[in-house]
């Protein structure tokens, strides 16, 4: 039957061998197991640097390598993955352990005794934590791209907006003079002597309504498509403002600096 024992009564010579304390016999000090009596010299389990590679990879924002070594503190990384910096620090992590020099991960993390014939990690083992690892990290990249997908494509959506927004400019320096000098707002886009369709943005067509200026954005495949965007001239004394209530746009697209 293999025992396990603490070789604390053990005593080193000179050539790096020392006795085994239930057989008495000598053997390596880097011996797992001691080849005699088949006893072992470990206190815990073997821990193996590319599984603790693989779990910092893979698990690291989490603090699975952490835990693989045995260290509480993983606890840390748990409490702030949200953060994203214990991702960076455990990627560098996972460098970090591939690039170490087995003798000195095994003083560090074995006791200083190297991996014997029972320690090695399976293939089995490493292939289904890669396995794992592999669809938990591409479930994450999904749970990010749910959001920062749509994030993005709305900002995409606000920019085209704002942009058209911007152009609209000379036409209401344009409404503004035709109320002032005609002491009505213009009917139609003869009034103004612009082109008939108008187009604004890059495929938007502009009409001068009488209650204001319509555009119809003519984007395609987007929350825009087919939407209308009607801003209507609001009188203030001698200046004027301009209402963006109307139409079928969304107001999560609407230009923050008009008036809603």
């Amino acid at each position: 039957m293999t025992t396990t024992y603490t070789p604390t009564d053990t005593i080193l010579n000179n050539e790096g061998m020392l006795h085994c304390t239930p057989c008495g016999k000598e053997i390596h000090s880097t011996a797992a197991i001691c080849p005699n009596c088949g006893a072992s010299r470990r206190t815990s389990r073997y821990k193996n640097k590319v599984v603790a590679a693989l779990f910092a990879f893979f698990l690291g924002s989490f603090g699975g390598h952490r835990f693989y070594l045995g260290q509480w503190w993983g606890i840390f990384y748990l409490l702030f993955f949200w953060l994203w910096i214990p991702g960076i620090v455990a990627f560098i992590e996972f460098i970090y352990f591939l690039l170490r020099d087995s003798n000195k991960w095994d003083s560090k993390y074995n006791d200083g005794i190297p991996a014997g014939a029972n320690d090695k990690s399976s293939g089995v083992v490493i292939s289904l934590l890669v396995i794992f690892g592999g669809f938990f990290f591409i479930a994450i990249i999904g749970i990010i791209a749910s959001v920062a997908l749509p994030a993005y494509q709305d900002y995409t959506l606000r920019a085209k907006v704002n942009v058209t927004w911007a152009e609209l400019e000379p036409i209401k320096s344009k409404v503004e003079t035709y109320y002032i000098t005609e002491g009505q707002y213009p009917m139609s886009n003869a009034d103004l002597g612009i082109q008939e369709p108008y187009i604004i943005g890059q495929s938007n067509t502009l009409t001068i309504i009488p209650d204001g200026v319509r555009i119809d954005f003519n984007e395609k495949n987007n929350a825009l498509s087919s939407t209308t965007f009607i801003i209507t001239p609001v009188e203030i004394g001698s200046s004027f403002t301009w209402s963006c209530k109307g139409g079928t746009l969304e107001n999560r697209y609407r230009p923050s600096s008009c008036s809603k």
